[in-house]
């Protein structure tokens, strides 16, 4: 849409005036709060944060929901143009209503924040997902492949998507405060190395790209409850001893 109402240089001066945006808000908004430094290069604090199952844990957490939303950014294309011959307008048009979705999600995260424990907030993003690949997978089996039978499915599993993130980085996150720039660090690199790997993987299959989509999310659910029930059998086995 950017492209369409401003040309291509649109993108990179709405970019820039984020960017100013952001920078004022975190001048105005983040507490200055100086944080004791802790002993020992990166390389030393980062093998404590790998060392650590829980922070080990929440970034694949994390990963998971993102490449969820990753891989759906980079298919979208070849869905949505390539199959259901959309113009690139209208392709900028059903991307607002996918950005809408995330938003919407962020507000269910702060909602739930400080309602339910950590892992109920993860547990239900998970479960969203989950639901999210049934639908889309149950849709096609049903109907061909349309906009709405892909984006419906799409935008429940980018609520759950918002919803993990935040719950899942401040699990990780939580035992580390004190190297928090490192452990940041580590989470974002994971992030989109995960998302990189899966995308390519799944953008290289010419055929049958949505019900892959689907797999995606299922499996991608399916790992992050197992992932959750370990935490909390790790988390009893440490409270009985």
């Amino acid at each position: 849409m950017l492209q369409h109402y401003l040309g291509w240089e649109g993108s990179f001066y709405i970019f820039s005036v984020l960017a100013v945006v952001v920078l004022l808000l975190s001048l105005l908004v983040l507490p200055d709060k100086p944080v004791q430094p802790v002993r020992g290069g990166m390389l030393v604090n980062l093998g404590k944060l790998v060392a650590d199952r829980e922070f080990v844990v929440g970034c694949a957490l994390c990963s998971l929901a993102f490449s969820c939303h990753f891989v759906f950014v980079v298919v979208s294309p070849l869905l949505l143009i390539g199959v259901l011959g959309l113009d690139e307008f209208m392709f900028g048009v059903v991307f607002v209503g996918y950005g809408a979705a995330y938003v919407i999600g962020g507000l269910v995260a702060r909602k739930l924040t400080g309602v339910l424990p950590l892992y109920t907030q993860i547990g239900f993003g998970l479960a969203m997902i989950g639901f999210a690949g049934l639908v889309l997978f149950v849709w096609q089996l049903v109907e061909e492949l349309s906009v709405s039978s892909l984006m419906v499915p799409v935008a429940i599993g980018t609520i759950g998507v918002a919803i993990i993130r935040p719950s899942a980085t401040s699990y990780a996150l939580r035992k580390h405060c004190e190297r928090a720039g490192v452990a940041t660090s580590t989470i974002n690199v994971l992030l989109f190395a995960s998302g990189g790997v899966v995308s390519t993987l799944i953008a290289s299959i010419e055929n049958g790209l949505p019900s892959v989509l689907a797999s995606v999310f299922m499996a991608s659910s399916l790992v992050g409850v197992w992932l959750l029930y370990f935490l909390k059998s790790n988390e009893r086995r440490g409270g009985g001893a």
